[in-house]
This record gives structure tokens, C-alpha cells and sequence, in this order.
């Protein structure tokens, strides 16, 4: 299949008309606010499309070195922006999200100190209840050696007074055992 080239010319001046307005002689005229806000958006556009497919036609290796370029070269401005951000945003005591909402700083503290302390509490009421349960699994073994020392004791006694008949003592202990 034989691909063929498409050209697109576009007159800006129909891009204007919701921006522009008319003189009484016909003449289209921009406004300054218009045509700057459109201006600076179809540069952004332009650019961001130009930069996309440049990008596209890297090979990995290239992409990646290129970035590890841009890190090292930018990476003081970017740390220099970022800590002039966060400085703001903690004399301002607001944040702004990456969804553009903002939060408070001292209301995400106590809710994230909140959440550590239910976490916690979850927690030790978990080992609580596990100690709990080991305890009286303990206490009900230690209950059935005390029962069977206390029923050996007594039988012992039987035996030695001849108040027991031979063998009696294996079908009393039978159960307990």
C-alpha cells in the first residue's frame, strides 16, 4: 500500500473568529487577550507535539540517555523549584495535590496520625487477642495435668489402703488420659 502525503493549510484567521472582532468597515480584528491566549496555547501545542515525535523516534537507549542528560543538567533548578514550593506551602500551611485540590497541612497530620494510631490499635488489639487465646489454651492444658495428678493422686491412695481393686485404676484413668 503507497502512502501519499496530505497537505492542511489552515487560515488562523478562521482559528480567530471566536476570539476576534469585526470593525464597522469589515475588517477582522484579533484582540491583544485573544490572540495571546491563543497564541500561547497552539505554541504549547506545537511544541508538545514536535518534542512527542522526536522523542518517539529515539531508540530506548537514546531516550534513556537522554533524560539521565537533562536530569543532571536541570537537577539543581528542579530541586531549587521544588524546595521554594514546599517552603511556600508550609508558611502557607496549604498543599496543592496533583489533582489541582489543595489540603490543609496541619489536617493532614492529624488525620495521618489518626490512621497510624487505628492502625496501631488494630494491631495490638490482634496481639491481644492472639495472647489471650495462647493464654488460655495454657491455663486449660495446665487445668487437665492438674486433673489427672490430682485423679492419680487419689487412686494411689485407694491402692495403698487395698480400696482399690487390681486393674480398677486403668478403667478410672481411661477417660482422662
Amino acid at each position: 500500500m503507497e502512502m501519499k502525503d496530505l497537505k492542511i493549510v489552515i487560515d488562523l484567521k478562521d482559528l480567530y473568529t471566536e476570539q476576534g472582532e469585526y470593525d464597522f468597515d469589515g475588517d477582522y480584528h484579533v484582540t491583544r487577550e485573544g490572540e495571546s491566549d491563543f497564541n500561547a496555547e497552539l505554541k504549547s501545542e506545537i511544541q508538545h507535539q514536535v518534542i512527542s515525535r522526536i522523542i518517539k523516534g529515539f531508540t530506548p537507549e537514546v531516550t534513556k540517555n537522554l533524560r539521565d542528560e537533562t536530569i543532571d543538567k536541570f537537577k539543581e533548578q528542579f530541586e531549587a523549584k521544588i524546595s521554594e514550593r514546599i517552603e511556600k506551602g508550609i508558611d502557607r500551611g496549604i498543599f496543592a495535590k496533583p489533582d489541582g485540590s489543595t489540603f490543609n497541612v496541619d489536617t493532614f497530620a492529624r488525620e495521618r496520625l489518626e490512621q497510624a494510631i487505628n492502625s496501631n490499635r488494630h494491631f495490638l488489639e490482634s496481639i491481644d487477642k492472639s495472647v489471650k487465646a495462647q493464654i488460655k489454651t495454657m491455663e486449660q492444658g495446665l487445668q487437665n495435668r492438674y486433673d489427672l495428678e490430682f485423679a492419680a493422686g487419689i487412686i494411689k491412695n485407694l491402692k495403698d489402703n487395698n480400696l482399690l481393686k487390681d486393674g480398677a485404676e486403668k478403667m478410672l484413668l481411661k477417660d482422662e488420659a
